[in-house]
């Protein structure tokens, strides 16, 4: 399913539309462009992951003081935002007039964009894949009750065929209490930092950063927080292409546009079964849903 490979380099469950033919692989989804193109047309998908990988990160509001620890798999899935859809594409140098158009981003339309040149020629930007929404699943274990301090950690770890590369996430949190400096403060206080890399050997590099303030409440079964944050991500691209018969690597470094995060979260406490859920906005907007044991 295209989707699904689409999908699957970000470590996705998997979406349902559009065939694929099983030839291809990440380098057929990366070299739809081989120009200056190539940056701003994959870039919305590596902002989707970003915006899923920083949602429903912290299951609880309050560090206990005694240890604990937490397994479980968080659900997040982030629905692309009208301007992640588009961008301004450009003619190569060797068409003529130069022109500008607004072409479809690796998640927007199928439809492709063509614009006319001298002498009855013709440029066509490709459209995208239709994405409507990106899912994404992960393991989580969060350990706390020392020094008003909780860790978590993510890993996982695939092999796949060699169109698709070898999947890996690995992800390192920390998290402080600051009530206990403050024993009046009537709220649960916390700040946080969450790494990510995401590697699909050997196209995709993708190294994530986020900076949280956690301003909560809870009970002995419920707890309820707003997350503020920061957030940056950085993806180094490497595939190769062919031109004039000729074999070339290109190798490119992608950004995120959207760096502030606002997210709402939400957990109840059935005895060690602990649900919890999040909304998050970063430009796209990401719902998680996790479940996770508590001892």
């Amino acid at each position: 399913m295209r989707n699904i490979l689409l999908a699957s380099l970000v470590f996705i469950l998997g979406l349902t539309t559009n065939p694929v033919k099983s030839q291809e692989g990440v380098e057929d989804f990366l070299n739809t462009y081989i120009d200056d193109n190539t940056g701003p047309f994959v870039q919305p998908l590596f902002e989707l992951m970003t915006a899923n990988l920083n949602t429903g990160l912290r299951e609880w509001s309050a560090i206990d003081s005694s240890f604990y620890i937490r397994i479980g798999i968080n659900v997040m899935s982030s629905y692309p935002s009208t301007a992640q859809r588009t961008f301004t594409a450009k003619t190569n140098e060797s068409f003529e007039p130069f022109k500008t158009a607004e072409a479809p981003t690796i998640i927007g339309s199928t439809e492709p964009v063509e614009v006319a040149g001298v002498n009855g020629t013709s440029y066509i930007f490709p459209g995208g894949y239709n994405l409507k929404a990106l899912p994404m699943a992960s393991p989580q274990v969060t350990i706390g009750g020392f020094f008003n301090t909780e860790l978590s950690g993510r890993y996982f770890a695939i092999e796949l065929d060699d169109n698709l590369g070898s999947l890996s996430l690995l992800g390192l949190g920390i998290r402080h209490a600051i009530n206990p400096y403050f024993p009046k403060l009537p709220i649960d206080l916390s700040v946080g930092y969450f790494f990510h890399q995401f590697k699909d050997d050997p196209y995709i590099n993708s190294r994530i950063h986020l900076g949280s303030l956690h301003i909560g409440k809870s009970g002995s079964w419920w707890s309820s927080q707003l997350t503020l944050g920061y957030q940056d991500a950085k993806t180094d691209l490497s595939y190769t292409y062919t031109k004039e018969e000729e074999v070339k690597t290109k190798e490119i470094s992608i950004g995120i546009d959207n760096h502030f995060v606002a997210e709402l979260s939400a957990s109840v406490k059935l005895w060690i079964l602990n649900i919890h859920g999040a909304l998050n906005y970063s430009g796209p907007v990401t719902g998680a849903l996790g479940l996770s044991l508590d001892f």
